[in-house]
């Protein structure tokens, strides 16, 4: 019964975040085009290095390096230090795996346009685990629920906001979910080792997508 109710709150979630592709099936806001600028590079740099024979990870790298003239004239703009480069690369990262592992065949823009979509209505799943280990089945179903149809949420975090929110709510609520597995579960000490890195982990990337992560931290 709650897997089934699961599966409609994640309808439901979709739904709401899909409701502005009446209107067009666009990037949403000033920002998200910017950091689709960066994503891209991110592909186009790794894609080139891959295809030189060099594999991945030099490309990647040359993001660090890359000072971009075409937004500040004529000093440029540091991208890897004045930017949100969490997102970025989890917007990149999530496309190439998808398209080299899966034979995704969405373009880059298309794909980061509906990311918001699927990781806000993955969000309302996690909450559900979460609420879950405080105040029952019930109250998780609730919780997820209510993250389904936030209206502030939903206004933050549909199609085509490729922008922060939805993927720090979304890394924050897994490392929540980990760190009160913590107090609450018999486990060895490296399973508790392990869960609080990887929850630290998530929190730290996170802060890197966001500045209003560290509010959660």
């Amino acid at each position: 019964m709650a897997g089934m109710a699961l599966v409609a709150v994640f309808v439901i979630a979709m739904l709401m975040r899909l409701f502005p592709a009446q209107y067009g099936f666009y990037l949403n806001e000033f920002d998200p085009y910017y950091d689709y600028k960066a994503a891209n590079f991110i592909v186009a740099a790794f894609d080139q290095s891959w295809n030189a024979g060099q594999g991945g990870l030099p490309g990647l790298m040359h993001y660090f390096s890359w000072i971009d003239y075409t937004t500040w004239f004529p000093e440029g703009r540091a991208v890897a230090a004045t930017s949100q480069d969490g997102l970025q690369f989890a917007g990149a990262l999530s496309y190439l795996f998808f398209r080299n592992v899966f034979g995704l065949q969405y373009s880059l823009y298309n794909y980061l346009v509906l990311f918001p979509v699927f990781v806000g209505a993955l969000t309302s799943i996690v909450f559900y685990f979460l609420v879950k280990r405080i105040a029952g089945e019930a109250g998780g179903l609730f919780a997820a629920l209510m993250i389904a149809v936030s209206p502030p949420l939903i206004e933050r975090g549909n199609l085509g906001w490729f922008k922060s929110e939805p993927l720090c709510i979304f890394l924050f609520a897994i490392a929540a979910y980990l760190f009160l597995t913590l107090l609450d579960s018999p486990m060895s000490n490296k399973q508790r080792i392990f869960r609080a890195l990887f929850a630290g982990l998530l929190s730290g990337y996170a802060n890197t997508a966001w500045g209003g992560g560290e509010y959660f931290t």
